[in-house]
C-alpha cells in the first residue's frame, strides 16, 4: 500500500500540473474555462485560436484530437496536451481507479497491504486469447507492477515470459523452417535487418523499429500503403513518444521503400507467404478457420471477397490460428503448473479450489484487518499477462518451484497429449524478485 499510494499521488500531482499549465495557457490566448479533456475546447485552442493545420477529421467532420494526431502537429501546445492526456489515463485508471479495487486486509512486513483480484475472461478475445479485466492488468506500466508483492512475509514474484512466442509460432504454423531458425536459434530481427537492409543494427535503434515495425505488420497481412502510411506517422510507445519511421523526405519514395522491404521479407520467408495465401482460400471455401486444436472460428462471407471488411476478415483468418495456438501454450502450463504444485503438496484439486474460494469470501466479507493466511504455504499462480506467467513462490520452496515452473512451461505436456504433433521447442525468460518485475 505505500508503494501504491506514492505512485497514486505522483500521478495526481502530474496531472494536476499539466492540467493547470494549459489552463493558463488557454487563458492568455482568449479560450476561458478551458478544460484540457474537452475535445471541443482542444479544437478552439489549437485551431482557432493558434491557427495550427487541421491534418485530419472525424467522421462527423469535426478537426481530429486524437494522440496520434496531436504529436503530429509538432507544436509544444500540442505536446503538452498528450502529456496532460497521459497523466490523467494513469491516474484515472492506475490510481483512483486501482484504488476503488483493493481490499485492505491487514500488515505485513511492518506495513499495511491490500489484495487485489486479478479477473481473467477465458473467452474474452475473439483471438482465443485470455481478456483480464477490473484491473486490465495486462495493460499496466511497470511502475504499477512493482505494487505488487508476495502474501508471505520473505516471499517472491517470479515473471516467467515465453521468448518470442508470437513470432515463433508464426514460423511453426507457416512451416517457414528459415522463420524458425531465425527466431531460435538464429538472432531474430537482427538477422532480418542484415538480410533487408544490408546492415548490422542495434536493438531499439530506427532501423531495428522500422524491421520489427515491417515483420509485424507482415504476420497480421498488412498491405504496403497502410504499412507507409502508419510508418510515416508513427507509433506512441510505452513512454508516450512518438516514433516516427520515415525511408525518406519525400513521401513517394518512403513508400516504395517500405514496398521493397515488405516484399522482401516475403520473399525471404516463401512458406509465410503461402500460409497467408492458404489461409485466404480456406477462409473463401469455409467461411470459417480452426486453430491447430480445433477451435472453428466462423467468419461469414456474404459475398465472397466482395464482402464488405474483407479485408479485416482475412486479417483474422490469418491470424486467428497464431494467437489461438499461443493461448493453448500458455493455458497448458498454467493448468500443468497448478496441478505439478498440487502434486507435491499432495492436495486434491476440489479441496484447493475451496481453500481459495473460502479465502475470497473472507476478504470480500471481512472488513477488520486481519493477517494474510492460506491454508497451504504452497507457491500460487496468481496472473497471466500474454505470454507470461506471473507466480507468487512461498519462500521455503523458491528455488525448487521455480524450476517446475519453467519446465512446465517449457515442456507443456497437456498441450502435446491433446496434439502429439506440436513439436516446437519453448524458450524461457524469468524474472524473480520481492516486487512483481523484479525490484
Amino acid at each position: 500500500m505505500e508503494r501504491f499510494t506514492a505512485l497514486r499521488d505522483r500521478y495526481h500531482q502530474d496531472m494536476e500540473r499539466e492540467a493547470d499549465s494549459l489552463r493558463k495557457l488557454a487563458a492568455v490566448n482568449g479560450v476561458e474555462g478551458f478544460s484540457p479533456s474537452n475535445d471541443d475546447h482542444i479544437r478552439v485552442l489549437l485551431y482557432d485560436k493558434l491557427g495550427l493545420p487541421v491534418m485530419l477529421r472525424t467522421k462527423k467532420g469535426k478537426a481530429a484530437v486524437d494522440k496520434l494526431t496531436l504529436k503530429n502537429l509538432e507544436h509544444a501546445v500540442a505536446d503538452q496536451l498528450v502529456n496532460y492526456s497521459k497523466t490523467e489515463k494513469l491516474y484515472s485508471v492506475n490510481g483512483k481507479g486501482l484504488e476503488s479495487l483493493l481490499h485492505p486486509c491487514g500488515r505485513l512486513d511492518g506495513g499495511d497491504v491490500a489484495w487485489l483480484p486479478f479477473h481473467i475472461n477465458p473467452l474474452g478475445a475473439r483471438t482465443g486469447r485470455r481478456a483480464s479485466t477490473s484491473p486490465n492488468s495486462q495493460n499496466w506500466p511497470r511502475s504499477v507492477r512493482g505494487i505488487i508483492r508476495s502474501r508471505w512475509p520473505g516471499g517472491l514474484i517470479g515473471d516467467h515470459d515465453y521468448q518470442k512466442l508470437e513470432v515463433v509460432l508464426v514460423a511453426w504454423v507457416s512451416g517457414d523452417e528459415r522463420l524458425l531458425r531465425d527466431f531460435t536459434v538464429g538472432r531474430g530481427y537482427f538477422d532480418v535487418a542484415e538480410g533487408l537492409l544490408g546492415i548490422t543494427v542495434e536493438k531499439d535503434t530506427p532501423p531495428y523499429r522500422a524491421v520489427k515495425s515491417i515483420a509485424l505488420g507482415v504476420h497480421y497481412n498488412m498491405q504496403t500503403k497502410r504499412m507507409a502510411r502508419n510508418l510515416w506517422n508513427g507509433v506512441i510507445d510505452d513512454a508516450g513518444n512518438l516514433a516516427k519511421i520515415r525511408f525518406s523526405a519525400d513521401y513517394k519514395t518512403h513508400e516504395q521503400e517500405v514496398d521493397r522491404l515488405r516484399k522482401g521479407y516475403l520473399n525471404r520467408y516463401p512458406a509465410l507467404r503461402a500460409y497467408i495465401r492458404q489461409q485466404e482460400m480456406l477462409l473463401l471455401l469455409h467461411s470459417a478457420v480452426s486453430s491447430y486444436t480445433g477451435r472453428v472460428r466462423h467468419l461469414p462471407l456474404i459475398d465472397g471477397e466482395n464482402t464488405p471488411g474483407f479485408g479485416r476478415l482475412l486479417n483474422q483468418a490469418i491470424n486467428f490460428p497464431i494467437q489461438s495456438l499461443a493461448s493453448d501454450v500458455t493455458g497448458s502450463a498454467l493448468m500443468d503448473i497448478e496441478a505439478e504444485l498440487l502434486s507435491l503438496h499432495k492436495v486434491s484439486y476440489p479441496d484447493y479450489l475451496s481453500m481459495l474460494l473460502e479465502a475470497r469470501k473472507k476478504v470480500l466479507t471481512n472488513t477488520t484487518d486481519r493477517d494474510i493466511i492460506y491454508p497451504l504455504n504452497m507457491s500460487m499462480i496468481f496472473n497471466e499477462v500474454h505470454d507470461s506467467i506471473i507466480v507468487d513462490f512461498h519462500p521455503d520452496h523458491a528455488k525448487r518451484d521455480q524450476e517446475l515452473v519453467i519446465e512446465c512451461m517449457r515442456a507443456v505436456r497437456s498441450l502435446r497429449t491433446l496434439a502429439p504433433g506440436f513439436d516446437l521447442k519453448l524458450g524461457v525468460d524469468a524474472k524473480l524478485g520481492p516486487f512483481w518485475g523484479g525490484k
